[in-house]
C-alpha cells in the first residue's frame, strides 16, 4: 500500500529540502523529499500527496516541464512553484500554467507555512469537488469576463479606462476567516505577479495577494478598511481592493484566465 504524506518537495538544493522538512514537521505537516524531477515523478507514482512544492530550475526536467507532466497524469495534486530566480515572468507563467502558488527563495518560515496552509486547503477543496483544477469555483461565483491570475486575484475593466482589482473567493476560502487587510498606499504602483496586499487570517498567518495587472492605485476600498468581512461576503462586488489606472493592460490580460471561458 502506498504511503501518504501531506507534502512532496522537489528541489536539487539539500538546504531547501531540509528547511521545508524542518519547518513543516514542526507544524505537524508530513513531508517527503525528492532531489530531482525524475525522483519526484517516481514518488508520485508510488506514494500519495496532498500538495507538491517544486523548484523551477532543475537539471533534466525543469519545474515547468514537471508541472505539465503532473497536470496530464493527475488532477488532484496541486503544485506550488518555488525558485531562487524570482522574476515577474516566472510568477505569472507559473500561475497561468496551472500552478496554484508561487514562492520565491529565500522564503521566511511564515511565508512557507502560509503557502502550504493555502495549498493544503486548496487540495481539500479540489478533492471535495468545490473547485476545478484550474482554480475556478464549481459554483460559478466569479462573474463572466473577469480576468483571473490563477485562482488568486482578479481584475475587471471599467468604461473610464480604470480597473478594479480584487481577490477570488477560492483564495479567501483557503485563507480562512479574515482578520485584517493590509493595503498599499494611494498612488503606489502595483505590479502584475507581485504582492499588492496582505491578508491576515484569524489563525495568525499573513497571506500575500499577487496583483493580476499592473498600474497606479487611484482608490482604496475604504469599506474594507472599516469592515474586512465584506471581502469574504462579496469578493467580486463590494469587496474589491483597489481601483487602479492600468499601465500595460493590453499585454498583461493575455496572461490571465477569462472567467466563463475554458482555456
Amino acid at each position: 500500500m502506498s504511503k501518504q504524506y501531506d507534502v512532496l518537495v522537489i528541489d536539487d538544493e539539500p538546504v531547501v529540502l531540509d528547511a521545508v522538512a524542518r519547518v513543516c514537521t514542526a507544524h505537524g505537516i508530513a513531508v517527503d523529499a525528492a532531489p530531482d524531477s525524475q525522483t519526484g515523478l517516481h514518488r508520485l507514482h508510488t506514494h500519495r500527496y496532498r500538495l507538491i512544492l517544486c523548484d523551477i530550475m532543475m537539471p533534466e526536467l525543469d519545474g515547468f516541464q514537471l508541472l505539465e507532466r503532473v497536470l496530464k497524469e493527475t488532477h488532484d495534486t496541486p503544485i506550488v512553484m518555488i525558485t531562487g530566480y524570482s522574476t515577474i515572468e516566472n510568477a505569472v507563467r507559473s500561475l497561468s500554467s496551472g500552478a496554484i502558488g508561487y514562492l520565491p527563495k529565500p522564503f521566511t518560515e511564515e511565508e512557507l507555512v502560509s503557502t502550504v496552509h493555502r495549498g493544503l486547503n486548496f487540495s481539500a477543496l479540489l478533492r471535495s469537488g468545490n473547485v476545478d483544477n484550474d482554480g475556478s469555483s464549481r459554483h460559478g461565483t466569479c462573474p463572466d469576463n473577469y480576468y483571473r491570475l490563477g485562482w488568486i486575484s482578479w481584475a475587471t475593466l471599467e468604461e473610464t479606462g480604470a480597473a478594479l482589482v480584487g481577490v477570488t473567493d477560492v483564495f479567501l476560502k483557503t485563507v480562512g476567516s479574515v482578520k485584517e487587510i493590509r493595503f498599499f498606499t494611494p498612488h503606489q504602483e502595483i505590479v502584475q505577479g507581485t504582492t499588492c496586499a496582505h491578508i491576515a487570517s484569524t489563525t495568525g498567518l499573513l497571506h500575500d495577494v499577487l496583483g493580476p495587472i499592473s498600474g497606479k492605485i487611484l482608490e482604496i476600498n475604504t469599506l474594507l478598511q472599516s469592515d474586512s468581512s465584506v471581502i469574504s461576503q462579496d469578493p467580486y462586488g463590494k469587496g474589491w481592493l483597489y481601483r487602479i489606472l492600468p499601465s500595460d493592460v493590453g499585454y498583461e490580460l493575455k496572461h490571465l484566465t477569462v472567467s466563463g471561458e475554458r482555456v
